[in-house]
């Protein structure tokens, strides 16, 4: 009697335990679905004039009087090495949430 008593106890805290997990998931995917939304409004898109590299995931651009330094994902080094040094570039770009731009697309004109 004791055993079926304890096995029913343990059996209904994981499945109370199991609940709680679910509905915490949930409210994570909705607050990334939201940042995601957020970011995706503060994209800017720029035609600067093209630097070159400054290390193999950053890059130098001059837009009108400012020089900027412009982080990308290291997959697009390949497509950033080809660019002509001093040729307009249009960007699509963001800040992160260190204050960092982030590249987002890059096309050459």
């Amino acid at each position: 009697m004791k055993k079926s008593l304890g096995i029913a106890l343990l059996s209904g805290a994981l499945l109370l335990s199991g609940c709680g997990t679910k509905e915490e998931n949930v409210g994570k995917n909705n607050t990334s679905e939201n940042v995601e939304s957020a970011d995706t409004n503060n994209v800017k898109t720029e035609t600067v004039v093209f630097n070159g590299l400054a290390d193999t995931h950053s890059m130098e651009v001059k837009s009108g009087n400012e020089v900027m330094s412009i982080q990308f994902n290291p997959e697009m080094l390949d497509e950033i090495q080809e660019l002509e040094e001093g040729g307009e570039v249009q960007l699509k770009y963001k800040e992160n949430e260190k204050g960092q731009l982030e590249l987002v697309e890059i096309t050459e004109k």
